[in-house]
């Protein structure tokens, strides 16, 4: 027969089998089951210091069988209720959590105070988020009068690698276990939902000294979901008028005779040279696909060759009278016209982008599901603005206010 302990095993897996299969899914009914695996817990710890956690059904007392059967009724309604009883279910599982027999000095996880975490990054490699879990953590906070050993928490994410993240910080008072957890590696956060939310686990654990006289160290565990959300507040679409070259016209072009004459240098018996310059048609550029053609100088040459002059070292050699000649080249010319550009822009929390225009459209389909359309700066749209930074409009992926209020909280503790 089944212990105590093996039942609330099972329980527990029946929870999170639930929870696995929801595939990202945000709703009441998935907050409620985090919440039950809660409860459950919660009983373990409770029921271990009773010492009732060995025993079978038939030998616990009508106290335990009763709430036994209460957490097998909420796991039942939790799969199987209609959606106006998942609503009652909610308040069910709390007054169950509430009305364990735990001592003041027994650890208590009554819930968290943020079910989903936004993950602060510039790139899918790394982040940061926050988590806190609420209850009674008295000894967690500080070392219990007269116990021989320091009391201490932890927490872990039992499915993945101990490398693929770092427990960057932890605060704890009587009443919240706050980590900040630092992502190293893709494990962490692979596979991200673009639309609701990846759920992880996590292990919780908090010791505590049950001993009155003598110390006796035991351990509390609380595996939690808690539900990351994408990377990315959402698929944003961007459009804007951009000129594009619609056309590109070429002619060919000879320059004017460029010529030298010894008889102008009476004094230079020798060698002399000229540098000219040849600018383009006003309008076009000189293409630089095809070098320039000297005709009929075999002496002179091009220094310069770019879309915007002709560098010509003119040269009359010693014993020559006069050169004369001209240079063929091709010009080009781009036809341009503002037309209406879209494309999809990614932002990660954080981020932002210069629209480089005042005039523009976004279509911004959200995480959560809705979606937004705006032409000029909406704040009753959440996640995304648009701001004004040096002068030109920059759309801005806004650190979720939930992510900031952490973050503060965090550092009051």
């Amino acid at each position: 027969m089944s212990t105590i302990h093996g039942l609330l095993l099972e329980l527990k897996n029946s929870v999170d089998s639930f929870i696995e299969n929801q595939n990202g899914k945000i709703n009441q009914r998935i907050e409620t089951a985090v919440d039950i695996g809660i409860a459950i817990d919660n009983a373990r710890t409770a029921w271990t210091y009773s010492n009732d956690l060995e025993k079978s059904e038939n030998e616990i007392g009508k106290n335990i069988q009763d709430k036994l059967n209460a957490l097998k009724g909420l796991v039942q309604i939790l799969k199987e209720g209609e959606a106006s009883a998942i609503a009652e279910l909610s308040s069910r599982v709390k007054n169950f959590i509430s009305s364990l027999e735990l001592a003041d000095w027994q650890p208590q996880l009554t819930g968290l105070s943020n079910r989903y975490v936004f993950v602060e990054t510039t790139t899918v490699g790394e982040g940061v988020f926050i988590v806190f879990f609420d209850g009674n953590f008295k000894y967690a906070a500080k070392s219990h009068k007269g116990s021989l050993l320091d009391l201490d928490y932890s927490l872990s994410f039992p499915d993945f690698k101990s490398d693929d993240y770092q427990i960057s910080q932890s605060i704890a008072n009587d009443n919240t276990l706050a980590f900040k957890v630092k992502h190293i590696k893709g494990n962490l956060l692979s596979e991200m939902p673009s639309k609701g939310c990846k759920f992880i686990r996590t292990a919780l654990k908090v010791r505590y000294d049950a001993g009155t006289l003598l110390s006796n160290i035991k351990e509390a565990e609380y595996n939690i979901w808690i539900g990351v959300h994408p990377l990315r507040p959402g698929k944003i679409t961007l459009t804007c008028p951009r000129e594009e070259v619609i056309n590109v016209l070429e002619q060919s072009t000879r320059s004017a005779t460029l010529s030298l004459k010894r008889k102008d240098f009476p004094n230079h018996p020798g060698l002399i040279e000229k540098t000219v310059t040849i600018y383009p048609t006003k309008g076009w550029n000189i293409t630089t696909k095809a070098p320039p053609k000297l005709n009929d100088d075999p002496s002179s040459e091009i220094q310069v060759f770019n879309e915007s002059q002709i560098d010509v070292n003119i040269r009359l050699p010693e014993g020559s009278a006069k050169t004369k000649f001209a240079i063929e080249y091709v010009e080009r010319k781009e036809i341009r016209e503002k037309r209406e550009h879209s494309e999809e822009i990614v932002l990660t929390w954080g981020g932002w982008l210069p629209l480089h225009s005042s005039v523009y459209h976004v279509k911004f389909e959200s995480f959560d599901g809705r979606t937004f359309e705006f032409s000029k700066p909406e704040e009753e749209i959440p996640y995304l603005k648009v701001r004004n930074y040096q002068g030109q409009p920059t759309i801005v992926a806004e650190i979720p206010e939930e992510q900031q209020k952490a973050a503060a909280k965090f550092l009051l503790i």
